[in-house]
């Protein structure tokens, strides 16, 4: 109980399968001072490089089977 009463107005936001992966608020954030942590989807197809690879398989698929 006291452990759950230590985490009450911590937040971590998570919105799975759109732009941003995981989106962190700080607890001490405010409206003026925003303190946040983004991980976007852009940034994994970055780290991946699935967009250069995806082009590679596009280039190499053979036209007809």
């Amino acid at each position: 109980k006291e452990e759950l009463a230590a985490n009450i107005g911590k937040c971590v936001l998570i919105d799975p399968g759109r732009r941003d992966i995981l989106y962190c608020v700080h607890e001490d954030s405010t409206v003026e001072n925003k303190r946040t942590c983004r991980y976007t989807s852009n940034q994994t197809a970055i780290e991946n490089k699935l967009r250069k690879l995806r082009k590679l398989r596009e280039n190499l698929k053979p036209d007809e089977v």
